[in-house]
């Protein structure tokens, strides 16, 4: 697939839903892939996509990239060095490598076992945002077990109320208070909470 600006993007059958996906996100937010400084840029063989910041994705799941590193919807201060944010629905690792980006010392909670496997995997691909990140497989709200619905798409919007025709897996529900005291965090800067639906327990 050769683009207007004549960057080419090969695939093929089995490649090709992931890409289609990758080339969606750039036609939506018009930007071009490239290789100067403060392009996306791609590298098909080795599956990975690279934001304007330089942070590291694989392109297995591109959908919340634009929202997070071009639209910067949380952004919270250029220097957020030393500071301590908990972010809960770290989904792919999308915020946790966004706040760690700008500095900050970052908690992450994700609890969907397919988006966390793929929070661990774009985590390490990033080795320097990673030494400031501590990511979990818990969910946010209650101290409690409970069933968590696995997203049948392999990733995505996960929420303890959308239980219908879902399979579920059982895991840990920590409160806020114990994350507090279970990392010793005492001086906490932000709580980052898309937890579709339970933002007001946690709070």
């Amino acid at each position: 697939m050769k683009l207007s600006d004549g960057y080419s993007i090969p695939f093929d059958k089995q490649s090709k839903k992931i890409i289609m996906s990758v080339v969606d996100l750039a036609l939506t937010n018009g930007f071009r892939f490239g290789e100067q400084e403060y392009q996306w840029k791609l590298d098909i063989k080795k599956g990975i996509i690279e934001t304007p910041q330089g942070i590291k994705f694989s392109i297995k799941q591109v959908r919340i990239l634009d929202e997070i590193f071009l639209y910067q919807v949380h952004f919270s201060g250029m220097d957020l060095k030393d500071k301590v944010v908990v972010t809960a629905g770290a989904y792919i690792g999308d915020t946790p490598l966004f706040y760690s980006y700008y500095g900050a010392k970052v908690y992450g909670f994700e609890p969907d076992p397919n988006s966390y496997s793929q929070a661990l995997e774009n985590i390490e691909l990033n080795p320097e945002l990673s030494k400031n990140i501590v990511m979990r497989n818990y969910a946010i709200g209650k101290d409690e077990e409970l069933n968590f619905p696995i997203n049948p798409n392999g990733s995505g919007s996960s929420s303890v109320f959308n239980l219908k025709n879902r399979k579920t897996v059982n895991i840990t529900s920590k409160s806020i208070s114990t994350i507090l005291q279970e990392y010793d965090i005492t001086d906490p800067y932000l709580l980052d909470l898309d937890i579709k639906g339970s933002e007001f327990t946690v709070i």
